[in-house]
Formats: structure tokens, sequence, C-alpha cells
């Protein structure tokens, strides 16, 4: 259920340079269920060779949980904040002993991955349009572990978008997705 109701979904085309000529499907995005966890949590193997689990939405009961297999050294060159939650004096810090987990059990796991799949480079696997209650959810994710700067790459789609509306809930996704991108000229707030 969306956080904020939206009366028409619009959509807005990425066409990003990086994305073209990758349209085949990449099996390390392909999601498999993992009989040794918990048939409840999907598993994602974003990077069967990495040896970190990240594991999104437990804590939320209208999405379905997942695990996604990642890099650590990915995640820690693309933020700071996750290059101290996994190599700081942090319980997400890599075990001495045992699989290295780190739970993000409020976070929703769809723009998790979007987010990981662009970390790790895996352009081909995200969507080529996207509606703007999505980009909102999306851009959450990288506000909070900051990552803006990832998006760099779909920057001139995103200031293509009409941040302009009549609808409140609307204004406030727009926003929210405009504010941390930079964009605050791309919006107004139109009189009543």
């Amino acid at each position: 259920m969306p956080l904020c109701p939206v009366r028409t979904p619009k959509r807005i085309k990425l066409g990003n340079e990086i994305a073209k000529g990758m349209e085949q499907t990449d099996a390390r995005s392909e999601s498999t269920q993992e009989p040794a966890l918990s048939p409840s949590i999907t598993v994602d193997p974003i990077d069967p060779d990495g040896d970190l689990l990240l594991r999104v939405g437990t804590a939320l009961g209208d999405v379905q949980p997942c695990d996604f297999n990642l890099c650590p050294a990915a995640m820690r060159r693309a933020s700071p904040i996750w290059r101290s939650m996994l190599y700081g004096p942090w319980s997400e810090a890599k075990p001495t002993q045992g699989d290295w987990l780190v739970e993000l059990p409020e976070d929703k796991p769809e723009p998790v991955k979007t987010l990981v799949l662009i970390v790790h480079g895996t352009f081909a696997a995200i969507p080529k349009e996207i509606s703007l209650h999505t980009l909102y959810e999306i851009i959450i994710v990288p506000d909070k572990y900051n990552l803006i700067h990832i998006l760099g790459p779909w920057e001139p789609a995103l200031k293509k978008w009409d941040f302009t509306s009549d609808t409140g809930s609307v204004l406030i996704m727009s926003t929210y997705v405009a504010w941390p991108l930079g964009f605050e000229d791309n919006y107004a707030c139109r009189g009543h």
C-alpha cells in the first residue's frame, strides 16, 4: 500500500546511456528461494561471490522480506555510512565466526534492491521506467545511507520530471524527491 495515494500513476522513462545495449537478463539478479534460511524470505544473489548477506524488510508486515547476497567492498566504497557500519565498531561489522548478516528490518526490499543493483553495477536489472511513488521510495534509501551521488547517471532524466502538482500528496512526494537531488527549482506549489 503506497505511503501517499497518487491519483494518476505517472511514469518517467529513465533512458540512461548506461543501460543501453544491456537488455539481456543478468543471472545474478534472478531471485530464488533459499530453503535453509526461511521459506518466507526470498534470496536475491546480487553478487553470488559476495560474503555479506543483507536481510531487508523483516519488520514490515506488508512486504516480502528479502536477503541480498552482496560484496561488502562495493558497499563500503559507495558510502561512508556503509564503510562505518561494515568496518567500524558496530554490530553490522563482520563477525569473527559465522556468516556475515546485516539486518535492515524497517527498510523496504524493492528500493534497497535498486540501490544495491546500482552500487554493484548491475544496471540491466534496473527498471527503465518508474512511477513517482517508486522514485519517492527509492530516494528514501540513498538519502538515509548517504548514497544520493550514485543516482548521478540518471540526473538528466530525473530533471525532466514534472514536479508540479495540484494534489497535496503528489506535491509532498515531489518535494521529497526533488530536494535531496538538488532540484529545488524543478518543482513549485500552484496557488489555489
